[in-house]
């Protein structure tokens, strides 16, 4: 596995975490987001494999963190729509 390719890493920590192997899929999570900060779904996966191990406090972060890259997209992808509307 090339150990700098974020997909290789979150697709790991799936097949971990689908296998009940919370404490490896929460690493391959984590290496995934390590290498690709904006992979919102190896977030939320890790916010689920956090929770399932009892860190209710870690889990509700990256949710938090989850929801502020969603506003950040969801402004970055709706600014070109604003500037076209101003100049019609």
């Amino acid at each position: 596995m090339d150990d700098s390719n974020a997909l290789a890493h979150f697709s790991l920590g799936v097949v971990h975490d689908r296998q009940g192997a919370d404490a490896s899929a929460i690493a391959q999570y984590r290496a995934a987001i390590e290498r690709d900060p904006n992979n919102v779904q190896a977030l939320v996966y890790l916010a689920d494999a956090t929770l399932r191990t009892g860190s209710a406090l870690e889990a509700a972060k990256t949710r938090l963190e989850v929801r502020m890259k969603k506003s950040i997209a969801t402004i970055c992808l709706m600014t070109p729509w604003a500037n076209l509307m101003r100049h019609s």
